[in-house]
């Protein structure tokens, strides 16, 4: 070989591989990519199931616990203060002075205190108003009733003055009703505000034959509202002319009604004593105020 071609051997430049390779380097750069993306693409599954899980929370508690429901006004018991000193004479030339007064319930069902304005009570008598009673404003706590006790003064003279009333005094029965409306605000959280109203209409009749009121209609939830939260069965005997009707109210724990029977003047019920296991027999009698004239099974 000679010097001259080994002189040039020695002069070429010699080429070195690269530490990594561009192939290499690209796989690292989308592999990072990818791992990114999944992160993001987790994220965002999570963001987004959380605010699912949100709304659906939000939904069914604004359907249940924030929904805000229409307190409940109930009359359990009416009483008429005076009915046993006047006649139906004194009624006619307006002598007779009488006090009804109103056994009113008002439950709130809602999370957050009932906030109620003050209001009035109307006792009306063939669309005239014959009493009202003023009641002040309060607060009924959450899931919590209020007894309240109305006491209206009859205007015997508005009363007389109707065309009708010496005919109702001769039928023996004045029909009177009390109208109650309640306006008030519930507030849950600060956040959910809503003006709420609640109404009640009673019908009330006045016996001035045998000189007692009662109420016209019986329902269920009255029935509950006197009984309490416990499981109850009950048996009405209808209100016939005069008669202010019956109830019995029984625990279906306790006795087990297999016969029932309603008159007008009682209502026998019996059945299975559960605690015992034995056979018993109940009957409730319908007795006037008027005691010269009561009966008890058909007897003076």
């Amino acid at each position: 070989m000679s010097l001259r071609y080994q002189k040039f051997v020695s002069e070429k430049p010699q080429i070195h591989p690269l530490s990594i390779s561009v192939d290499e380097a690209l796989s690292t750069e989308l592999e990072k990519q990818q791992q990114g993306f999944l992160k993001c693409t987790v994220c965002c599954g999570i963001i987004a199931a959380v605010i699912l899980i949100i709304a659906v929370v939000m939904i069914v508690l604004g359907f249940t616990v924030l929904h805000i429901k229409n307190p409940k006004l109930r009359m359990n018991s009416v009483a008429i203060i005076g009915l046993d000193q006047v006649n139906s004479t004194d009624l006619l030339n307006r002598n007779a002075n009488l006090t009804v007064v109103a056994d009113v319930s008002m439950k709130n069902t809602n999370v957050e205190k009932f906030k109620f304005e003050t209001f009035n009570s109307s006792l009306v008598y063939r669309e005239t108003v014959v009493g009202v009673e003023d009641v002040p404003g309060g607060v009924v706590d959450a899931r919590k009733t209020m007894r309240l006790k109305l006491v209206y003064e009859m205007m015997m003279a508005k009363m007389a003055g109707d065309p009708q009333f010496g005919s109702d005094i001769t039928a023996g029965k004045l029909m009177v009703r009390s109208y109650t409306r309640v306006n008030g605000r519930v507030n849950i959280l600060n956040i959910i505000k809503r003006k709420v109203t609640v109404t009640m209409n009673c019908s009330i009749a006045i016996n001035v034959t045998t000189w007692e009121s009662r109420m016209l209609v019986i329902r269920d939830r009255l029935i509950c509202s006197v009984w309490g939260n416990r499981p109850c069965n009950y048996v009405i005997s209808d209100q016939i002319g005069s008669s202010g009707g019956l109830v019995f109210i029984c625990d279906p724990r306790l006795l087990d009604m297999d016969f029932v029977n309603t008159q007008r003047n009682h209502i026998v019920v019996a059945g299975i004593w559960k605690p015992r296991d034995v056979k018993c027999g109940v009957i409730t009698v319908y007795a006037l105020n008027i005691t010269k004239t009561r009966l008890i099974c058909g007897r003076r």
